[in-house]
């Protein structure tokens, strides 16, 4: 946390810096060394997984604009957009909490299709 304070405050200045800015930058630190540590093999399978889902989202997206439902101006970031968003969720959600599965399902699907500007 100490490294991340000083990046920060030398970034936006101590009162600029707040402690989620700190985090922010300890979580990045701490996913770019699990990624490092990951067994090669394990390192390429994500990988993989990683360019599926991508390669799922931009097909998904580009069908519906191709069909007239999306009217996304930029698909590429509407992608990203909708992957950070649910990746994010790992984050926040917790079993048992306020929310159910088909309910976090629904209100991301809804955001979703806010994202791509699904008509009709």
């Amino acid at each position: 946390m100490p490294a991340a304070a000083r990046e920060s405050f030398a970034e936006r200045g101590y009162h600029g810096t707040s402690i989620r800015d700190m985090a922010r930058r300890v979580e990045s630190n701490i996913a770019t060394l699990e990624w490092r540590n990951l067994d090669p093999g394990n390192r390429e399978r994500l990988a993989g997984l990683r360019r599926a889902a991508t390669r799922l989202w931009a097909d998904i997206i580009a069908d519906g604009v191709a069909r007239g439902a999306f009217h996304v101006q930029h698909p590429d970031d509407a992608r990203r957009t909708i992957v950070a968003a649910c990746n994010a969720i790992a984050q926040w959600y917790e079993p048992g909490g306020d929310i159910t599965l088909p309910e976090l399902a629904d209100r991301y699907a809804g955001i979703a299709l806010r994202i791509v500007d699904q008509r009709g």
